[in-house]
């Protein structure tokens, strides 16, 4: 593991100023390091171990599966307490700018700090690896695919740092309602979930779109997608079977839906990406 931070971090693109920019590294303890690219800001989602960010003598801890997000000035430094195993990301400056329009949280000079729940973390953490992989298979013509998932990201630390008191109370409505969506494959009785949260089916559908960004139909897809993708690069279970798994009628409206929603099939899709693990020498994790 010592070689992998070497290995890693990928050579930055010629174009800095509109490129966006992946790295991953496992960081022995005690070592200490200054970010290099200072024309834009950053996202760095820890993993596990423990870290520091910080300007002059303004510390911040962070800790698995939390996240910070860090302006372009000034220049931040990094401190890997234990041995840290982070994912980064450096952006252009209008990915993040409804994020940083919200009030800093901590005591560190351009710094965000945003904690997620475990199954935020889960579900984050598998789309950063995934743009991750497909960063370092295609570069700089990945750009459009992962700039929608990346703004995926950037919503969720928004609704974590600027929740309101109404979007507050809207979380312990639909709490619940999250339950039931899990697992995904279950069917959806949006007039059932209705009920459950005391509203309409009108009243509903609006404050789910408008609290998510998505229709409970597209939200519970999205986890079908999630699950669908994990098992096909972490399980050596057959197509067949991860279609039983998941509710599925038969094989053929498996990958039929699979395809609409991802563009590939999912036999592709598992190639692709256990190429890619092999490549680099990413280790399997269930």
């Amino acid at each position: 593991m010592e070689n992998s931070i070497k290995k890693r971090i990928p050579e930055y693109p010629q174009i800095l100023s509109s490129s966006i920019v992946f790295g991953h590294f496992i960081m022995k303890s005690d070592r200490k390091w200054s970010k290099l690219l200072l024309d834009r800001p950053g996202i760095l989602l820890s993993v596990r171990g423990e870290g520091e960010i910080f300007y002059r003598n303004d510390i911040l801890e962070i800790n698995p599966g939390e996240a910070v997000v860090y302006s372009a000035l000034p220049k931040h430094l990094f401190h890997a307490v234990s041995e840290w195993e982070c994912y980064w990301c450096h952006l252009p400056e209008e990915f993040l700018s409804e994020l940083t329009s919200c009030p800093e949280n901590t005591h560190v000079p351009g710094v965000w700090l945003v904690h997620f729940g475990q199954q935020s973390r889960e579900r984050i953490l598998a789309e950063f690896r995934e743009c991750y992989l497909l960063y370092l298979e295609s570069k700089e013509q990945f750009a459009p695919g992962i700039s929608g998932l990346l703004k995926v990201i950037l919503r969720r630390m928004v609704n974590e740092l600027n929740i309101s008191e109404r979007e507050n109370a809207l979380s312990q409505v639909f709490e619940p309602l999250l339950q039931e969506l899990n697992p995904p494959w279950k069917k959806l009785n949006l007039t059932e979930l209705a009920r459950m949260c005391k509203m309409s089916r009108a009243t509903f559908f609006r404050h789910f779109r408008e609290f998510y960004g998505c229709t409970p139909i597209q939200y519970r897809d999205n986890i079908l997608i999630f699950h669908a993708k994990h098992l096909l690069v972490y399980s050596a279970l057959r197509i067949t079977e991860i279609s039983d798994r998941m509710g599925f009628p038969d094989q053929f409206y498996f990958c039929k839906f699979f395809r609409a929603k991802t563009g590939c099939s999912p036999s592709r899709f598992r190639m692709q990406m256990r190429n890619m693990k092999t490549a680099f020498g990413c280790d399997d994790e269930e």
